[in-house]
């Protein structure tokens, strides 16, 4: 299990990274051009007067070796002053240097901080990943209430995984109080937001009269829509419920 979540941390810093240059590390230069159309040099000296867009792209180009030499070191601490600044994507980078030890040595209590900036400055992604850890409690002290306050700021934000969690954390009472019509309300906006074992989940709910009214028609609505996405036990169950 332990492995799981070092590894899938390190994913989560990949992504980050290759994010920050729009899905390549390896940035065209018509592109950059476009957005800077300064030299180095000139590009060097606005970072250095304080322009955070212009710390990070300065940082971006020595992660990537664009136009000057591939320094690690060199982009985290361009990085850091953008960070400083409160800049969340800066913020979220530094969550990845500390997560992979790139240009810095790995420190989990560092990639936390830096989470937690984020995730203070509304940061949904950051909220969510922050909620993770608390619930798992990996890398910070295990808290259900915590975690739950997390999902809930990416939750109220749109984000349908974190939606999902605080439904389940209704359906638990696991970090709030225990209530099904919560946890229906919730489970309702991730299912319409896409996420299949929330649409899943609503269907038992139905099925159950849990949180909301009693309905085999609801529930197998409910239940086609995720086996239309390809969910595995919601087409086992559909199949189930088919041959009685």
């Amino acid at each position: 299990m332990r492995r799981h979540q070092i590894n899938h941390s390190c994913i989560f810093a990949l992504t980050i990274l290759l994010m920050l240059s729009g899905g390549s590390l390896v940035v065209s230069a018509q592109r950059e051009a476009a957005v800077f159309p300064e030299s180095v040099n000139e590009l060097r000296a606005l970072a250095e007067k304080g322009d955070g867009e212009a710390q990070m792209e300065l940082g971006k180009r020595h992660l990537a070796g664009i136009g000057v030499q591939k320094d690690f070191k060199e982009a985290v601490r361009w990085y850091r002053k953008a960070a400083d600044k409160g800049m969340i994507k800066a913020q979220k980078a530094m969550v990845a240097f500390y997560t992979l030890g790139l240009g810095v040595e790995k420190n989990t209590r560092q990639a936390v901080k830096w989470y937690e900036k984020a995730a203070q400055q509304g940061d949904r992604d950051s909220q969510y990943h922050i909620g993770k850890m608390y619930l798992e409690g990996r890398e910070v002290a295990q808290n259900d209430q915590t975690a739950m306050k997390w999902f809930r700021r990416a939750a109220e934000q749109g984000d349908p995984a974190a939606q999902f969690r605080l439904a389940g954390g209704y359906y638990d009472g696991k970090g709030v109080p225990k209530n099904l019509e919560e946890s229906a309300r919730w489970t309702l906006k991730a299912a319409e937001n896409g996420l299949p074992n929330a649409q899943h989940q609503l269907a038992l709910m139905y099925f159950r009269g849990e949180g909301v009214p009693k309905s085999e028609e609801e529930g197998l609505r409910r239940l086609s829509e995720a086996a239309a996405g390809g969910f595995a036990p919601s087409i086992n169950a559909l199949t189930r419920f088919r041959k009685k």
